[in-house]
């Protein structure tokens, strides 16, 4: 993925867009931590995390994030196997809101 690396300067809280339900940002960490460590640079490369933010609202570069596993979590599952489909704003409450890793069933 082209945001790999990219270094892109962080836009969560300017856009709004998913904070965890501390106001935090995983990606404004590891940028932070990128620039203290190379001052000088004119541009920096993070590596270990992207801005989603930025490059879904910008680029179109679609992704689930690093939680997708978690999804089967969040539903419950039928007798045939099937899960139920959640809402995307009750998905989103939950990324936004649960607190000590309880996922929020419906």
């Amino acid at each position: 993925s082209p945001a790999i690396g990219s270094g892109i300067r962080p836009n969560c809280e300017a856009y709004g867009y998913l904070l965890d339900s501390k106001g935090s940002c995983q990606y404004i960490d590891a940028y932070n931590k990128t620039v203290a460590e190379h001052p000088d640079a004119r541009r920096v490369s993070v590596k270990e995390k992207t801005c989603l933010c930025t490059h879904m609202r910008n680029f179109d570069c679609w992704t689930c994030g690093h939680y997708t596993y978690r999804l089967k979590d969040t539903s419950h599952k039928f007798d045939d196997g099937n899960y139920e489909l959640l809402t995307a704003e009750h998905i989103f409450k939950d990324y936004q809101f649960s607190k000590d890793g309880r996922i929020q069933l419906p």
